[in-house]
């Protein structure tokens, strides 16, 4: 990344804040307004609602940074236009596609940016959460996947809670277990144990034989 890279990137960032710094302003204003029914309403005041979309100003940075990004990327390139900086790119050699990285690079930093914020407990997507139907089983029940990964950090809450020793120390007393992840290495069973080999067919009927058997020796069917 040269001088001229820099500046390309610069430039559209430039336009980027200046358009979320319009619209998060605007949606601030609306957002206060709307709380103007419930000011008086039991001990909630004017300072409790200012402090309210404070607090929310981080979600609406997430919610506006796709519509910022692109009339910013525009208002950034639009002002270079405007100086003949383009143009003198341009003639100096420098073709279309190379401009249009710089600007994707600029692009590709923010979406890295706004890609992870909606994790962080300040910027907390309950949308997003809602429609995760991925459960996670815990010692307290099913937790949906995505609130038990980001959030308010409820994979540590329930570790913690249970947690009888940390790995660190479990190493230290028992030592590493094994890892057989290769399918070229033998895994030692002991006198009594039978190696078992699982089939699934196209029907999803679990089938579970002793190899060298002329039928299965077990069935079962899957069930969530």
């Amino acid at each position: 990344m040269n001088l001229l890279d820099r500046y390309l990137i610069r430039a559209a960032l430039g336009g980027v804040a200046v358009v979320l710094a319009v619209l998060v302003a605007l949606g601030a204003l609306f957002l206060f307004a709307n709380q103007q029914d419930d000011i008086g309403v039991g001990t909630y005041t004017a300072l409790d609602a200012f402090w309210f979309v404070l607090l929310n100003l981080p979600q609406q940075v997430y919610e506006l940074m796709p519509i910022a990004v692109l009339i910013g990327a525009l208002l950034g390139l639009g002002s270079l236009a405007r100086g003949s900086e383009l143009t003198v790119m341009r003639a100096a050699g420098v073709s279309v596609w190379r401009i249009a990285g710089s600007v994707a690079m600029a692009g590709l930093l923010l979406m890295f940016v706004a890609g992870m914020w909606f994790q962080d407990l300040w910027t907390y997507d309950f949308r997003r959460t809602e429609m995760c139907i991925i459960p996670y089983a815990t010692q307290l029940g099913e937790i949906s996947f995505c609130a038990y990964n980001t959030g308010v950090g409820w994979r540590q809450i329930v570790e913690q809670m249970f947690q009888n020793s940390k790995v660190g120390a479990w190493y230290k007393e028992h030592g590493k277990h094994a890892v057989y992840a290769n399918p070229n290495k033998a895994v030692p069973l002991g006198a009594n144990a039978r190696p078992v080999a699982l089939h699934i067919p196209r029907d999803g009927r679990l089938i579970e034989w002793v190899p060298g058997a002329a039928e299965p020796a077990a069935a079962s069917t899957l069930q969530n």
